[in-house]
């Protein structure tokens, strides 16, 4: 955390995935599945000030961590729990989902579950987007992760910098805002929001609207 400046992400994974606020509307809404250093609950608070946000961390010495020691907001709903527990027992939508869980062995034997995807699928709204960060070293894999989501989001880009093990894929029913047209507000929008989005939309892929 950048202690002059609290609310700017410093790691270039954190900074592609609040890229997926630009992709469609506006959320109202976000859910966080993984705290960590509350990076992605300090930039909303900042920028989205009407976003309400439900974060969950299943390690209780990280939510302590992101308290103490990193200015987790306090508008900030926290659950306590596993993840993929939250996400087969809630009900509820939202307009953006964040997704940082795939560090450890634990969790990246889960990437390639279909009943994951389906319950990510569930909790988003109609309008929504769902970023989701993976640190994958296999091609392989991310190939296989791929053809899972096309099967539950028609819209899908792909965030990824060569020699940068993270990839960060963005899931939306709808189609997300055009390349071109992010490009021509790079300018504007790395001066809002103190991100290098010049370097960052380089790195995206838009896939292909799968054929029905």
């Amino acid at each position: 955390m950048d202690t002059g400046e609290p609310a700017r992400p410093v790691f270039a994974y954190v900074q592609a995935m609040m890229m997926s606020l630009l992709l469609g509307n506006e959320p109202r809404s976000l859910l966080n599945l993984g705290i960590g250093g509350g990076a992605v609950e300090r930039f909303v608070t900042k920028h989205l000030p009407g976003c309400e946000i439900v974060s969950v961390e299943f390690n209780a010495h990280v939510l302590a961590a992101a308290h103490q020691y990193f200015a987790l907001p306090k508008n900030v709903k926290v659950i306590e729990t596993d993840a993929f527990e939250y996400l087969q027992q809630s009900t509820e939508r939202y307009d953006l989902i964040c997704v940082d869980l795939f560090g450890s062995d634990r969790c990246q034997d889960r990437l390639q579950e279909e009943s994951l995807w389906l319950n990510l699928y569930e909790r988003m709204s109609a309008t929504g987007c769902l970023t989701v960060n993976l640190l994958l070293t296999e091609q392989e894999v991310l190939l296989q992760v791929v053809t899972i989501i096309r099967q539950y989001f028609s819209h899908v880009v792909i965030f990824h910098m060569e020699d940068f093990e993270n990839v960060v894929i963005y899931c939306r029913h709808q189609p997300c805002t055009a390349a071109a047209v992010l490009k021509s507000n790079a300018d504007d929008l790395t001066e809002c929001w103190g991100l290098d989005f010049k370097t960052l939309l380089n790195h995206l892929t838009y896939l292909p609207e799968p054929i029905r």
